[in-house]
Parts: C-alpha cells; structure tokens; sequence
C-alpha cells in the first residue's frame, strides 16, 4: 500500500495564490485550513492507496501545480494483548480472571470493602470533624473574597460617577459663563434662573427647533451678540413634543407658544417687559433690552432691522384687518 506526501512543493511557474484555492477544493477543505499545508512540514494527503490511484492522485495535484510524493507505507506494527493477571481477593489476595466472590476463601468483594471502611471511620471519628473544620475557613476565606470584590467595585463605580457628575457640573459652568450665546437641554436646567449669568444681562430663551419665529431669534441672537458683550443668550431648545411639555410642567410658566423669553438684570433679578417675554414679539424684547446696552455704531443696523420688523408685522395686522371688514 503507498500514501502521498506533500511538502509545499510547487511546479515551475505556479504561485503558492494560485495553487491554494484549487488544492483546497480538491481536499475538500476550507482555504484557511489548506494554507498550513505550505508551512513547510511533511503532509499526508491520503493513505492505504493502490500504486494506479496514488499515481493518478499525484497526477490531479500535478495538474494545479502542486508536487507530492509517492512513499510506501510501512507495514503495522502487531501487537500482543497483555496476559491478564486477573483481580486479586481483598482479604486473602487470591487473583481470579473474573466473578465478585472469591474462589479460595469464599469473601463477597465488595461487602468485605464496605465493612473495612466502617471500621475506618468508626475507629477514627475526628475525621469528619476534621473535615469540615476545613472546609468552613474555606467557605468564609472564599465569602470574604467576594465581599471585598463587591466593596472595590462599589467604590470604583461610585468614582466613577463622581467624576462624570463633576465634569457634567464643569462643562454647564463653561457654557453658563462664557460670553455671546449657549444653548442647553431640559434635562439640564433645574430652573430658568439657573440661566442667569451675574453681571450681565442674560436673556433666557425656550426654543422648539421646529418653530420658524424660533430659528430667526437665534438669527436675531447671533447678530447681536458679537456687537453686546453686557448680554447673555442662554437657549433652551426641545426638539419635540414630549421635551416641549416637560419644560412646561418643569419650569411652571405659562408657554403659550414659542419664543419663550425671559429677561434677568445683571444681579440676576427678572426684567421687564413682561408681556414682550410671554409673546412671539420677540423683537419689543430685543429694543427693551438694548436699551440697557451702550450705544454703538454697530448696534444701528440691528435698530433698523428691529424697526423693520415691526412696520412689517403692523403693515400685515392691518393688511388683514381690512380684508376681513371688506
């Protein structure tokens, strides 16, 4: 009988890229598996083999460039059973090939067995004490462990949630005192006051991102602020209904609709005009407030876009009026 050997060896001008996916297919073997076949070391591919199917098998793996060998197999090595040497009697130590009862005293093995463990145990009590002496430090070493395991991971969850809750605390005082506009969300705000920046007059906004007059009061805000650094813009914003009526229960004011303003004094007491903050004429909020600002060239063009605003919103209500008379 022969066996085929492979080594790795390819014919000439075949590549390790080529060879691999066909031989893997003819072994019927994933690629993966297959590419240890390169690695160097002797493979049998297949054994017990004729001299014609071993021939015609090296002949298939010529064919996709791969090289295996045609060995003899060596013959199988015979082996002799071992003489039984049979069980030998617990008491008198007589072997036997077989059977549970002794042929020369007579003994039943395994009833001589148990009554020897008996007279063990009853001749030696302490080792049952002995034994669960043992085994209860075990259990409280063991106990302990894992109550010290529990402690460590208590106390690093419980840093851990320290430090996020600081640097939560750190970046809302970032965004609270920096200058020009901020915005934040419901869950972070306790209350509007919370809004107010000391020394400046900070103008509170509730924004719902889907609301037009909302976005062009962040327009507004953006094109303000750069030119008043005595103001503050803190915008909350909701992006959806159930946001919308969390700030409403939340912050207990009476948000009819959106741009909700209110207006806090650089010591951080409410200003007026409070009917301005509870309606969409947002831009009464802005002239009231710049009131408060230091003229400046750069804030006249904001009056005038202001001022604009308003003619149109009077032009549009009379519009209107005289549409409904006619």
């Amino acid at each position: 009988m022969y066996q085929l050997v492979f080594s790795g060896q390819l014919a000439d001008n075949w590549q390790q890229a080529e060879v691999l996916p066909e031989l893997a297919r003819l072994l019927k073997q994933p690629p993966e598996k297959a590419q240890v076949l390169f690695s160097g070391r002797r493979f049998v591919l297949a054994k017990n083999l004729s001299s014609n199917k071993a021939r015609d098998l090296r002949l298939n793996l010529r064919k996709i460039g791969a090289l295996a060998d045609i060995e003899s197999m060596p013959p199988p090595a015979t082996s002799q059973p071992e003489p039984a040497t049979g069980k030998p009697c617990p008491k008198c130590g007589h072997r036997q090939s077989s059977g549970d009862t002794c042929n020369a005293c007579g003994v039943i093995f395994h009833k001589f067995l148990q009554a020897q463990q008996a007279q063990t145990i009853a001749a030696n009590p302490q080792i049952n004490h002995s034994s669960q002496a043992t085994v209860a430090p075990a259990n409280k070493r063991s106990n302990s462990g894992y109550l010290l395991i529990g402690l460590i991971l208590c106390l690093v969850v419980g840093v851990s949630l320290m430090i996020w809750q600081k640097r939560q605390d750190d970046d809302f005082r970032t965004r609270l005192m920096q200058a020009g506009v901020s915005e934040f969300h419901v869950d972070e705000v306790a209350q509007l006051r919370d809004l107010s920046v000391p020394g400046r007059t900070t103008i509170v906004a509730l924004l719902d991102s889907r609301c037009g007059s909302c976005k062009h009061f962040q327009q507004l805000s953006a094109t303000l602020s750069p030119h008043a650094p005595q103001l503050a813009f803190r915008h909350i914003v909701v992006h959806d209904h159930a946001a919308y009526a969390q700030a409403l229960s939340k912050y207990k004011v009476p948000i009819n609709n959106t741009p909700y303003l209110v207006i806090y004094s650089p010591d951080q007491q409410p200003m007026s005009p409070e009917q301005a903050s509870h309606s969409r004429e947002y831009w009464v909020v802005f002239a009231e407030v710049i009131k408060e600002v230091e003229r400046d060239e750069r804030l006249r063009a904001f009056e005038e876009e202001l001022k604009e605003q308003r003619q149109r919103k009077e032009s549009s209500a009379a519009g209107n009026s005289s549409a409904a008379k006619g």
